[in-house]
């Protein structure tokens, strides 16, 4: 269960907390690591559970960039048909008024 609120928590944030919390995550992976080498690491399994929070911080920033990526391009896939549906308005407005001419 104390996953899925750290994942809410996660989740929760915006990309440069995020891209923020993963560089801290990263320095102290590291840290542990280098203490693990050296024998001061006394819980070898928080080696995990940082490596997992790595994990959950990329994959979430990820998913935010892959929205945005969406969201983006639906936006302009919208614009791009407004645009197509307001120059053919305006050729069939052209070719009436000629007509009328």
């Amino acid at each position: 269960m104390k996953t899925k609120e750290e994942l809410k928590k996660i989740r929760n944030k915006n990309l440069p907390e995020l891209v923020k919390e993963l560089q801290v995550e990263r320095e102290k992976y590291f840290q542990m690591r280098k203490d693990h080498l050296m024998e001061k690491l006394k819980k070898t399994a928080d080696l995990k559970k940082v490596k997992k929070n790595i994990a959950r911080c990329q994959t979430v920033i990820r998913e935010k960039i892959a929205a945005d990526l969406i969201k983006d391009s639906s936006l302009k896939e919208e614009t791009a048909d407004k645009k197509i549906k307001n120059n053919q308005s305006q050729k069939i407005d052209n070719h009436k008024d000629q007509n009328e001419n």
